[in-house]
């Protein structure tokens, strides 16, 4: 909807709800290393849940372009959420277009 091709994007899908109450260290440890390895410029959290709750994200890479866009499943439960998804992508795109 951007765009941009999903290959030019490296995907990590984690299922934080199944996850978090058993494995929120590892979930960490993942993203600290995906942070280390790949330095990536912007971060896109479409996480169901609110991932800042478990993830400290500036504390991984304080250069780092930060976008919440709504999950799919959270904008079908709650409509209104339609028109944050698309102000952020707006806001990606604009961004990704600086590159």
């Amino acid at each position: 909807s951007i765009g941009h091709n999903i290959d030019e994007f490296f995907i990590i899908n984690i299922d934080i709800e199944k996850l978090m109450e058993n494995h929120i260290n590892k979930i960490n440890e993942i993203l600290e290393l995906y942070f280390t390895i790949l330095n990536p410029r912007i971060f896109i959290d479409m996480c169901s849940m609110d991932l800042g709750k478990f993830v400290k994200i500036n504390k991984l890479n304080s250069n780092l372009d930060y976008f919440k866009i709504p999950s799919v499943s959270n904008i079908m439960k709650k409509q209104s959420l339609k028109r944050e998804a698309w102000i952020q992508l707006k806001l990606l795109k604009a961004k990704l277009d600086e590159f």
